[in-house]
């Protein structure tokens, strides 16, 4: 009889032993497709949980250098008004310095922004005219006078030029660098009388200063 039960339990063991491989390659077979089904629905989820979040860009420089007198000019900023962070990015004031205008602007002299922003349109037209011949940093001298002056601008056709809305004035100079009529206007002879001799890529740059440019 126990000879009969010793037989016996070398072949329970052994089958306990197989039957112990099948379930470990079993549950390792499970593991393996669950891991793929996980994978699976990781990559089916990711495009919709990026539809959710905001794209990431980089931040677009509203200019870029000027290479030379052939460059190709395209207005960007606002048509209707002079937009100041346009005006400031687009002529690469640095932040300390555009602080230190809004602080002096408003505490010190008590303008508004709109008068700041067309001041400096001002300035920036006075440097590049038969008066300003002699300025190398139109920027410079502009944020040094509106930090300076009670008054914003340059004074005179300057001024009268820079209080014109952006498309209005780009239109005067759109038509003089077309070699077009600039019209009848006061604020066009004004134009005229002030830029007429002024060189083509100096007329260039002063455009790319108010309204934007590139290199293409």
């Amino acid at each position: 009889m126990d000879t009969d039960v010793e037989k016996v339990r070398p072949t329970f063991g052994k089958s306990e032993t197989l039957d112990g491989k099948k379930r470990d390659s079993l549950l390792e077979k499970m593991r393996l497709g669950l891991r793929k089904s996980e994978t699976l629905l990781n990559n089916l989820i990711q495009p919709l949980l990026n539809l959710n979040k905001p794209q990431e860009t980089q931040p677009v420089k509203s200019t870029q250098k000027i290479t030379g007198p052939a460059a190709v000019l395209v207005g960007t900023g606002s048509r209707s008004y002079w937009d100041f962070d346009f005006l400031m990015d687009n002529n690469q004031v640095n932040p300390g310095s555009r602080k230190n205008l809004l602080v002096a602007n408003k505490v010190k002299w008590g303008r508004d922004l709109a008068t700041l922003s067309a001041g400096f349109v001002s300035w920036i037209l006075y440097a590049y005219s038969a008066e300003g011949v002699q300025i190398k940093n139109p920027v410079g001298l502009a944020v040094k006078r509106l930090n300076e002056n009670a008054y914003a601008g340059a004074h005179g056709g300057f001024d009268k030029l820079a209080q014109l809305t952006p498309y209005a004035l780009r239109a005067l100079f759109d038509a003089d660098l077309a070699g077009a009529e600039v019209g009848d206007s006061l604020e066009a002879h004004i134009y005229q009388s002030t830029f007429s001799e002024l060189k083509k890529p100096y007329k260039q740059e002063l455009y790319g200063r108010l309204f934007g440019f590139t290199d293409n």
